[in-house]
């Protein structure tokens, strides 16, 4: 039997072996990079196509309610049995929404909440949003900080029968407080006992 002409280990070994993986490597690029003039263009290189527009109302529809504060016509957009799943709990019907509306253009009476990317997929409405204002009036029953707020947030809701019925609020709250100067960690007292929960 005779003797490999380079011993496996030795250095020139790895280096014909170097040099055969280095020409695969250029070949392989070398034929990816080559186009076939017929061949329709990749997906990233067409244009996005146009998203179907919703058959319903979407979340934009309610930031308008929440910009100008008329809640007029809300229940042509919002079912009367409505649930509202935030992280200060859960509310139900259109008139909590109605109060809420109410609640945010008193504490910033210059809101705005701009969609800044909407998804609409089968009963589903995936909205990321911005939310800026000036708290200049009272909440919560706290008197208003003068300070400016710039937030964005998640909705995310489910229609039912034309109509928005289900939502999951998915607001940056540790930054919106820390931009009203205040601490959502901080310990609450009870208003009857004076203790801190």
């Amino acid at each position: 039997m005779q003797a490999p002409i380079f011993p496996p280990g030795s250095f020139a070994a790895n280096r014909r072996l170097l040099l055969y993986a280095a020409f695969f490597l250029i070949i392989v690029v070398f034929l990816s990079s080559c186009k076939n003039p017929d061949a329709k263009p990749a997906a990233a290189d067409q244009p996005a196509a146009t998203a179907p527009k919703p058959a319903g109302p979407t979340n934009k529809d309610i930031y308008k309610v929440f910009n100008t504060g008329n809640d007029k016509g809300l229940d042509t957009l919002v079912a009367k049995d409505a649930i509202d799943h935030s992280p200060f709990g859960t509310s139900y019907g259109l008139d909590s929404l109605k109060l809420n509306v109410a609640a945010s253009r008193a504490a910033f009476p210059d809101l705005k909440i701009e969609a800044l990317e909407e998804i609409v997929q089968g009963d589903m409405i995936m909205t990321r949003f911005r939310f800026t204002g000036t708290n200049t009036g009272p909440m919560n029953g706290k008197p208003a900080t003068g300070r400016k707020i710039d937030v964005t947030g998640v909705d995310v809701t489910r229609t039912k029968d034309g109509k928005l019925y289900e939502h999951w609020d998915y607001t940056d709250y540790m930054t919106f407080f820390k931009q009203l100067g205040i601490d959502p960690l901080a310990p609450v007292s009870d208003k009857k006992t004076g203790k801190s929960r």
